[in-house]
This record gives structure tokens, sequence and C-alpha cells, in this order.
């Protein structure tokens, strides 16, 4: 697997979706264990799928790309820390509407936006690391080369 690969699966996916996947297998495995003579079965699905908690996360991905990307790519830098700060904003202001009422939900507006924010730092992320991870391999075959004295394009 590739270093972005790597990345995107264990950095990315499972911080974004592990908690909802856990909860979907609890469900299944208490519909699995429930009593078919008693009341009837109930499990919410809705709390697996919070916006909320993917803009958190998005946020936390996107600061930490980031702080990596800010020292070798300033443009990447930059764009990622402008999606962490919307992200931070967007959460604020959910915050605040759920403050001023406790039955508050997000609406479905929240929920695309979320998944938009999830897809932009997800996959520059995976764009910038696979980058990352060619550069390196580029700049390790340009130093073994020129250990070797084999530069290209000769010496004058």
């Amino acid at each position: 697997m590739s270093p972005a690969a790597r990345w995107l699966v264990l950095d990315g996916l499972v911080p974004l979706l592990g908690a909802n996947l856990a909860y979907i297998l609890m469900g299944i495995a208490m519909r699995n264990a429930f009593d078919k003579d008693a009341k009837e079965f109930t499990f919410p699905l809705e709390p697996a799928w919070d916006p909320m908690a993917w803009l958190y996360g998005t946020c936390v991905i996107a600061f930490q790309l980031g702080s990596t990307a800010v020292g070798s790519n300033g443009i990447a830098g930059t764009l990622f820390f402008g999606i962490a700060v919307l992200c931070s904003f967007q959460l604020m202001v959910c915050m605040h509407y759920r403050a001023r009422e406790q039955t508050w939900k997000p609406p479905r507006s929240l929920k695309l936006t979320a998944l938009v924010a999830i897809v932009a730092v997800l996959g520059g992320g995976y764009v910038f690391k696979n980058g990352a991870s060619d550069d390196v391999r580029k700049g390790t075959a340009a130093t073994a080369s020129s250990a070797g004295g084999h530069e290209e394009g000769g010496t004058r």
C-alpha cells in the first residue's frame, strides 16, 4: 500500500468514519441478540450520520495537513488551513443554534456541506501525500545518482 493510500485509510477514513461503522456494527449485534418475544426492536441510525462530528474531524485533519504542507507547499497549506477555518466557523454556528434550541437538528444542507468538506480534505490530502511521497522517492533517487557522480545534464 502506498504511503498516500495508507494515510487516506488510517489517518483519514478511520478517524472520520470508524465510530460510525462501530455504532452500526453494534446495532447489528444488538439486533442479533434481541429477544424476539420482547417488545419491538429499535435502534436509531441517525446518530451514526452526525455532520457536526464530520465537520470536527475534517477540521482536525485539515489543520494537520495544513501544518504539514505549509513548509513544502504553501498553497496547499493555505487551502487546508482555509478549510479548517471554514469548518470551525460552521461548527460554531451549529453550536450556537443547538444552544438556543435543544431540539435543533442539522439540516440537509449542513450534511451536504460536511460531505463536500470531507471529500475536499481527503481528496486534497491524498493528492498532497501522494506528491510528497513522490518527492521523497525522487529526492532519494537524485541523491543516490549524485553520490555516484552520474548527475543528469553533465557538468560544465
